[in-house]
């Protein structure tokens, strides 16, 4: 009986939740604390409560008060004895929610708390939260599918707690918040790294197509290339599948340049489905899990094959990776919402995202042995007798080395490290701080393109190793010098990891990595 009126209470309030969710203040009403001597009151627009703190809106402006100090009256006070957080995750599509309800089912798990998933809707998902030994309903989230852009605006509308998204915010968009005074947000504590997801070119397994450009890919989103026959297939037209409202890794990509015949679907299944049962199909789509569609590599112009190996998506060095970010704002956030944003970064929630067929973000060591097709990549790049005696100084320092799977790359035309790099060098300076790598040699070792001339390569390389080591020395603020030792090497042009033909090669080569032994 009383599960039985749990569930019934949990689907009345998904119920509202849905009807409630685009309307920010539908919920606020008149209080009034008042301080425990009486001494001092405060009216305003309850706009929450999370069990410990209200937050009001007031003709001072929005404040929190903290809930131990005073007494509530009026309407919109909550029933402390029965508090239920509402917390609420706007997010891109169904892929992604999957993996946060995973997510929030293992939180639960982790906290003695009981998870019931209430709602499986595409568009609006509802997960209850129990106290194990009690049987109350401490918390209920509601996870709201959304484009990017929309999630952020949820977030700065207050109609979203955490928002989840497939790209950085933009410069135009942090803006609206730190003018709204909620902080901002491309700081490293505002934001965080859940997962890595790399969006791979899916054909029809009886397709004999077995790689494709990124020149290619944009060829057909722009209409220019039409029939597998251009692609050394059968002489068929192409048919694009689209996952709709997604948002792509690279702005080459767009759906609005999508071809008119293009199909979208709703679910991420139904576009993997599709791909399978037609045999000209092509779906450039997020791939947490490749199964019975063929799984095409990336080729490049001068020979090199890359695929969508965790190795790779982790080091970025698959172009077409995207990282799902959760962002929160400057709000106090309830205290389940904070322990779950904390949560995401844990050893445990890289188990849940790897079990559900994500790319974690936990480092990885890769022995120089298996780095066979980077070799081959930068045998045939080799033009230059001293290019050979580039890779014959790599073998000799990095053979007894195994390289972290951390990559870091700089802003066009810059020497600043770009937004993931900032945050591969915070999370490296953390494991440094635990003692992950107490007692053993970190060489960090610099990349270039091949353009220019090779000694000044050579420079450029060893200063961005520099720049590396300063940024996660500047982190890692409890760092002890004789914990670990930091070694600086340039390499130059030496082991190019894609043509130098493109800005993206060109881009992709100039990088620094972690080796370690």
């Amino acid at each position: 009986m009383h599960k039985l009126c749990i569930d019934i209470f949990c689907r009345v309030i998904f119920i509202c939740l849905a009807l409630i969710w685009d309307s920010p203040g539908a919920q606020a009403q008149d209080v009034t604390l008042v301080s425990r001597d009486g001494s001092v009151s405060l009216s305003g627009d309850l706009l929450s409560f999370d069990g410990e703190y209200y937050r009001l809106s007031t003709i001072y402006g929005v404040l929190t008060v903290d809930g131990s100090g005073v007494n509530c009256s009026g309407p919109g006070c909550p029933d402390l004895e029965n508090f239920v957080a509402e917390l609420r995750i706007s997010g891109q599509h169904d892929v992604s929610l999957l993996l946060v309800q995973n997510l929030l089912v293992a939180f639960a798990a982790e906290n003695d708390l009981v998870s019931q998933v209430e709602s499986t809707a595409p568009e609006l998902r509802a997960i209850t939260l129990i106290d194990e030994g009690s049987g109350k309903i401490v918390a209920r989230w509601a996870l709201a599918r959304r484009v990017d852009s929309e999630a952020f605006d949820d977030l700065l509308e207050a109609r979203a707690d955490i928002a989840l998204v497939h790209r950085q915010i933009t410069e135009n968009e942090n803006e609206r918040f730190m003018q709204a005074e909620l902080g901002d947000l491309s700081r490293p504590h505002r934001n965080t790294q859940i997962a890595l997801l790399p969006y791979v070119p899916m054909i029809a397994p009886e397709n004999p197509v077995s790689r494709l450009s990124r020149s290619q890919l944009q060829q057909i989103y722009r209409g220019e290339i039409l029939r597998w026959a251009e692609l050394g297939g059968p002489d068929a037209p192409i048919f694009l599948h689209l996952l709709r409202g997604d948002s792509f890794p690279t702005a080459q990509f767009t759906q609005a340049d999508a071809p008119e015949a293009a199909v979208f679907h709703q679910s991420y299944q139904d576009l993997q489905e599709a791909v399978i049962l037609d045999p000209f199909a092509l779906a450039l789509a997020p791939s947490p899990n490749v199964s019975g569609v063929k799984a095409l590599p990336l080729a490049g112009s001068c020979g090199f094959d890359l695929h969508a190996t965790r190795q790779n998506v982790k080091t970025k060095d698959y172009p077409l990776t995207t990282s799902i970010f959760g962002y929160v704002t400057d709000r106090k956030l309830p205290k389940h919402a904070q322990r779950f944003f904390d949560f995401l970064t844990s050893d445990k929630a890289a188990e849940v995202v790897r079990g559900a067929g994500y790319v974690d973000l936990l480092p990885e060591e890769v022995g120089i042995d298996n780095q066979g097709q980077r070799l081959i990549n930068a045998i045939r790049a080799s033009k230059a007798e001293s290019a050979i005696e580039d890779l014959h100084r790599v073998a000799d320092v990095l053979g007894n080395y195994r390289r972290v799977t951390l990559s870091f790359r700089f802003e066009t035309g810059s020497s600043r490290l770009d937004f993931a790099s900032e945050l591969n060098a915070k999370s490296f300076a953390k494991a440094l701080e635990a003692g992950d790598y107490d007692g053993k040699e970190l060489l960090i070792a610099g990349f270039s393109d091949g353009e220019g001339a090779a000694e000044s390569n050579l420079k450029i390389s060893r200063e961005r190793a520099e720049t590396v080591k300063a940024a996660i020395l500047n982190f890692a603020q409890t760092l002890e010098t004789d914990q670990t030792e930091l070694q600086v090497e340039g390499f130059g042009e030496a082991l190019p990891m894609a043509c130098d033909d493109t800005d993206w090669g060109r881009q992709a080569n100039r990088r620094v990595e972690i080796w370690v032994r």
